[in-house]
């Protein structure tokens, strides 16, 4: 999902080398990366899992959090607030989730995983 916080942010940053924050940027939200998603799924068809309802996230982060971790893969990185004064809902889980006790998966820094992003772009 290219509107998603981190996917637009990696976007703005690598191509326009600035990025939009809306809000104070101090809202939070749920992260996971999508191959721990997949990574999850998985192993949901292979192995037994008790029935029930999951939520699945690795992160709590602060749309300002994420901007400064990307701000330090593109240190050039400019940073624009839009509407700083207004209230943005929060929108996160209990951490760590009740099936990664299940289904455990490696773990690497956010630093990794965005440095890895970055790297994906082919230009």
């Amino acid at each position: 999902r290219i509107d998603a916080v981190v996917n637009r942010f990696m976007f703005e940053a690598h191509f326009n080398r600035k990025i939009s924050i809306h809000g104070s940027g101090e809202q939070m939200r749920s992260f996971i990366h999508i191959d721990k998603v997949a990574h999850t799924l998985a192993r949901l068809v292979q192995d037994t899992v008790p029935t029930g309802t999951y939520n699945l996230g690795e992160h709590n982060l602060s749309v300002m959090d994420i901007a400064e971790a990307i701000k330090e893969v593109y240190p050039d990185l400019e940073m624009i607030n839009i509407n700083h004064q207004m209230k943005m809902k929060n929108q996160s889980l209990a951490i760590p989730c009740r099936i990664t006790e299940l289904i455990p998966w490696t773990t690497k820094s956010l630093s990794e995983e965005l440095s890895a992003f970055r790297a994906s772009f082919s230009f």
